[in-house]
């Protein structure tokens, strides 16, 4: 008997979602949360379903969304309380095409874990799997890696094991639809959760018949969006920062130039100081949400700023020096590089949200 439950959502079943299920009890899974996502109660394959002892069949009576039945499917695991008779759970699409297999490969994975990993189930991107799905793991792999530092070879699978560390934490995440899916990693990688994988094979509908609510461009935007959004509170953060750093940094030119050999410098930093506090209270209440003592917070703050500060007032005398054109339009340039790499030191150090040492990966 495999030692952990599993999730399937439900859109519009039919007698082939029934018979997967099936397979998925012959392989030994005893509990099999299904949650009907299409507001048909009076669908034939659930009752068919309903009947059978291993399946939980949870009926919304309207249309949820992926992320929505996934959330409901945790809590019904936490309520029932079969968390005391699983290491975890096993989440699935709505597909019923992936093979039992590769189901059971991450049920056994989770169990011999160490219980505070999320196991991916990791597709085999082979020859004859479509290029733009390669390519799309392939950008969103990169995008995580540098908004995250979540290292994830295949993130859009939608194939993962969730150990009952993670459950009750995971019900809380946002995201309605697919996003949902894309709220798990960036969670994984705000509090760095360890990662694990599994190789399963890549499967998709031989007949074009989908069984989700997948609607292309709209859930890829969706998905998008969730992970671009803290990254676009940021960047909205740093351009109003920035607005008022150079219109400072302009007025004080004005009056500087005429009388100080390093007029540069002192207006860089005259203006920091007063855009760098706006800067500050911008990101710890709007952007990251920090919780973390603010004198410490804000200690660490400045740890970043005043080296940036001083890399940002070197580079343009220097590129002046080599280039007499306009300096705003070298300060543009050189705070728009620093601006990537201080996005990562603000988040990961500056607002970092603490994680006991043995959750770590």
């Amino acid at each position: 008997m495999s030692g952990s439950a599993v999730i399937m959502p439900a859109y519009d079943p039919d007698a082939r979602y029934a018979q997967y299920v099936k397979q998925l009890i012959s392989q030994g899974f005893s509990r099999i949360i299904i949650v009907e996502d299409c507001g048909a109660s009076e669908n034939e394959c659930l009752k068919e379903l309903s009947c059978l002892p291993e399946c939980d069949v949870l009926l919304p009576g309207e249309p949820y969304g992926k992320g929505l039945s996934l959330k409901r499917g945790l809590r019904h695991y936490l309520d029932a309380e079969y968390d005391k008779c699983y290491p975890g759970v096993v989440l699935t699409n709505g597909e019923a095409v992936q093979p039992p297999e590769d189901l059971v490969s991450l049920a056994k994975h989770l169990e011999e874990s160490d219980g505070k990993s999320l196991i991916l189930g990791e597709r085999r991107l082979t020859d004859e799997v479509p290029h733009s799905t390669k390519r799309g793991a392939r950008i969103t792999k990169g995008f995580l890696k540098f908004l995250y530092t979540l290292k994830c070879d295949d993130p859009l699978t939608e194939i993962r094991a969730v150990p009952n560390a993670f459950v009750d934490e995971f019900t809380e995440l946002k995201g309605k639809k697919f996003e949902y899916e894309m709220s798990i990693l960036m969670r994984c990688g705000k509090k760095q959760y360890k990662v694990e994988k599994e190789p399963i094979t890549f499967s998709f509908c031989e007949n074009g018949k989908s069984s989700t609510r997948f609607r292309g461009f709209a859930d890829t935007a969706r998905i998008y969006w969730r992970l671009f959004q803290n990254f676009l509170k940021f960047s909205a953060s740093s351009l109003t920062t920035t607005l008022i750093d150079m219109i400072l940094f302009q007025v004080f030119l004005i009056f500087l130039k005429p009388s100080a050999d390093n007029y540069i410098l002192l207006s860089t930093v005259l203006a920091r100081i007063c855009s760098s506090m706006v800067n500050f209270l911008i990101n710890r209440f709007i952007v990251f949400k920090s919780t973390e003592p603010i004198l410490s917070t804000l200690l660490r703050f400045y740890c970043i700023v005043i080296p940036q500060m001083f890399a940002s007032a070197g580079l343009v005398t220097l590129l002046y020096r080599l280039l007499p054109f306009n300096e705003l339009i070298f300060k543009m340039i050189v705070d728009t590089t620093l601006f990537f790499v201080v996005y990562r030191f603000q988040k990961f150090f500056v607002f970092r949200r603490r994680l006991p040492a043995e959750n770590r990966r």
